[in-house]
């Protein structure tokens, strides 16, 4: 029985149409950011980045967002303030691979002096040392969703990623991330 399912299954996968092979598959956990009573399974948010938590969540807010038309993660100000945060999820990579990310975003900004999308990977080699690689150009916000993609090579020595969705300000935000996926280029 087990031979059997597996032998359709592999028919069935053959059958697919070539564009969505080539695609890969979405590496990231928990793409439709679904919660649960732990939070949202696969994403992190990036408290390293914030110094003091509580003082930083006093300006900022974060979490997920159920809306009509899918769930999002969502990063925003209270108020006007400066610092940087981001959503986290960690893989694992093939050195000297390609991969593209691509992320629907939404939102608005009110810069004192800036503000900014910050959409990148960081890699982490066996000796701890990382090296960040911004994958997309600072996106433009808007109040509809835009679809933003980029690609990058994993770099030799550094197989493990964290893919990083996330804003600088010294301003006011507030931005959604909506269908993130991560695929190799195949």
């Amino acid at each position: 029985m087990k031979r059997a399912t597996l032998l359709l299954l592999s028919t069935l996968a053959a059958l697919l149409p070539a564009g969505h092979a080539a695609e890969g598959e979405n590496l990231l956990k928990n793409p439709g950011i679904e919660q649960d009573a732990k939070g949202i399974p696969g994403w992190k948010i990036s408290e390293s980045s914030m110094g003091d938590v509580a003082a930083f969540s006093e300006v900022a807010k974060w979490g997920a967002v159920e809306g009509p038309d899918g769930n999002c993660l969502m990063l925003a100000t209270k108020e006007p303030a400066k610092g940087n945060f981001w959503w986290e999820q960690g893989l694992e990579g093939k050195e000297g691979a390609t991969y593209e990310v691509r992320v629907d975003i939404k939102g608005s900004l009110v810069p004192r002096k800036y503000c900014a999308v910050k959409i990148g990977v960081h890699f982490l080699g066996a000796d701890g040392k990382f090296k960040y690689i911004q994958v997309i150009p600072d996106p433009e916000l808007s109040g509809t969703w835009t679809t933003v993609r980029g690609k990058f090579t994993v770099p030799a020595g550094m197989p493990i990623m964290v893919l990083r969705l996330g804003i600088m300000m010294d301003g006011e935000m507030e931005v959604f991330f909506k269908s993130p996926s991560l695929s190799e280029v195949l």
